[in-house]
């Protein structure tokens, strides 16, 4: 699976970069982020209706391609995986989440 909502360019805080879709069970994930500028991105494990954050992991971007970071993830039945900006940035930013 390989999930990416494209490039966003100048994106306010809290715009979603990649999200899942309902998703269940464990299984290893590798975040991948590009951006033009340092940012902070969240990595968050959504409840199953999509309301509400499970757990939330705040990852350092860097100017260009970040090294790829790989979790062991346990999602709740339905429950996602999403990559959202952390706050808003001037430049452009892509990420994919990626299952094994």
């Amino acid at each position: 699976m390989w999930a990416t909502e494209g490039v966003k360019a100048n994106p306010a805080g809290g715009v979603v970069l990649a999200d899942t879709g309902p998703i269940g069970g464990q299984s290893n994930f590798t975040f991948i982020i590009a951006a033009t500028v340092a940012i902070a991105v969240i990595v968050a494990e959504r409840n199953a209706d999509n309301t509400a954050d499970v757990k939330t992991q705040v990852v350092p971007a860097q100017v260009g391609l970040t090294p790829p970071l790989t979790l062991p993830v346990d999602v709740a039945p339905g429950g996602r995986l999403v990559v959202r900006t952390n706050a808003a940035l001037i430049g452009s930013i892509q990420a994919a989440i990626l299952r094994e």
